[in-house]
Formats: structure tokens, sequence, C-alpha cells
């Protein structure tokens, strides 16, 4: 199963999403067949380039077989319409995932973790 983990943020500047965790393979299909793995990685990978080449944002990844982590590094160094830019692709990516979640819950699931 994979694993979605969204972090969300509360401050008086800036509040919503500020990074997402996946891990895990759907095994949906064998390996380099699977199309849900394929589109969970597309989906999340798209929204790393976004938000590091569209948006500019300062980011923490790590990539590795069957894991991507991405977080904002600093959250308080962004100006209010970047991170306004964040919470699009952010919340895009989101829906996104969900969407394949609610069509495939046996393979795919999406945890929103708050506080962070």
């Amino acid at each position: 199963m994979i694993t979605a983990r969204f972090f969300t943020t509360e401050s008086e500047q800036f509040s919503g999403f500020c990074g997402f965790e996946v891990s895990g393979h759907a095994e949906f299909e064998v390996q380099g067949r699977d199309i849900l793995c394929a589109a969970v990685s597309a989906l999340t990978q798209a929204a790393v380039l976004g938000l590091e080449q569209v948006v500019r944002c300062p980011l923490e990844v790590e990539v590795d077989r069957g894991y991507l982590f991405c977080r904002v590094k600093h959250s308080l160094g962004l100006q209010a319409g970047a991170w306004r830019e964040a919470q699009v692709i952010f919340e895009t990516t989101y829906l996104a995932l969900m969407d394949i979640g609610e069509q495939y819950p046996e393979r795919l699931s999406l945890i929103k973790v708050g506080g962070e």
C-alpha cells in the first residue's frame, strides 16, 4: 500500500499545507507496469518541480526507491504571494491523490497531519 501524509501548519502569518511524504508501493501490477505507482509518482514529482521551479520555494526534498519527502524549509521567509501559489500546488496534489485513493482505497492511504 502507498501511504501519503500531507503536513499542515497553522501560524499567524501562514496556514495550510507545508509538505508531504509518500512511501510504499501499490502492488497493483508488477514493478514497471504499476499504473497506480506511476500516477502517484508523477503527481508528487510534478508538485516538487512546481514548488521548486515555478514558485521558487526553498524545499527539503528526499527521494529514494518507493519514497518521496518534500517540505517547505522556511515558510516565514516566503512572501504571502508565494505561499498562496504553493498552496495551489499542494491542494491540487492532495485532491488528485484523494481521488485516486477513493477509487483504490486498498492501495492508497491519504492522511492529513496537522500542527507541524
